[in-house]
């Protein structure tokens, strides 16, 4: 989603070192394997809040207004269903 000047794989693992950093601190509450479950709903409960108030900012703009924010409506729509699917890979289904 944002351009942050380095490659794909770059991004993905800076973001795989956070996500790790930032679950670390809370193993004394939950096992990591749970808290990766956890941090992958949130991924996804995330993105439908974010889909959710583009659909309202969208549906309340005068009609042309609405194309440069209709575009992030569906942008986040379909993060939703990307992390939805994956959801379902990785537990199995």
């Amino acid at each position: 989603m944002w351009n942050t000047g380095h490659s794909k794989e770059q991004d993905t693992a800076v973001q795989t070192q956070l996500q790790d950093a930032y679950l670390a601190q809370w193993t004394g509450f939950a096992p990591l394997p749970r808290l990766l479950a956890a941090w992958s709903l949130a991924e996804v409960l995330g993105a439908v809040h974010h889909a959710l108030s583009y659909w309202q900012i969208v549906a309340n703009l005068e009609p042309h207004s609405r194309n440069q924010l209709e575009k992030w409506l569906t942008w986040w729509l379909r993060r939703v269903l990307t992390l939805v699917a994956n959801l379902e890979v990785n537990d199995g289904g």
